[in-house]
């Protein structure tokens, strides 16, 4: 049977997949810090940055609402230390927005790494780091990227 931490680590991370698949951010915001660390250089080109988690899933909603979205995760490695974690994962990122001019599909492979802290007996995601290996398709379909962009 799996330590209860790395368990409880798992579907936090599950769960915050889900929420992107589901549009459910309600549900986003829960697993979050109040202050996140979010890396998506190698994917948008932007520096890693400290944010608000209501300014990360505000963010989120406006971007990517619109889009048809399925997170596939696998080869998890969770490391605990304390009161902290790190969930490492393999992923595939689906994206569909129809009637997409240039295209309906838009995905990205590659390496999530979740950093979290327990508070209060729960896990929270205080940062994420995605890793973009490569992404086929047309960029348009996320709203956060020009059409012009290739990764």
């Amino acid at each position: 049977m799996p330590p209860p931490d790395r368990t409880a680590i798992l579907d936090v991370v599950t769960r915050f997949c889900r929420a992107f698949d589901r549009h459910d951010w309600k549900a986003l915001r829960a697993l979050l810090s109040d202050e996140i660390e979010i890396d998506y250089s190698t994917f948008r080109g932007d520096p890693p940055r400290r944010v608000l988690a209501d300014e990360y899933v505000a963010a989120r909603e406006s971007q990517i609402g619109g889009v048809d979205m399925l997170h596939v995760t696998s080869n998890p490695l969770v490391e605990v230390t304390g009161e902290t974690a790190t969930c490492e994962s393999a992923f595939q990122v689906l994206r569909h927005r129809a009637g997409q001019a240039g295209g309906e599909d838009y995905d990205s492979f590659g390496v999530y790494t979740h950093t979290l802290e327990r508070s209060g007996g729960t896990w929270l995601i205080r940062g994420i780091r995605q890793h973009v290996f490569f992404s086929r398709g047309n960029p348009a379909v996320h709203g956060a990227l020009q059409p012009a962009t290739s990764r």
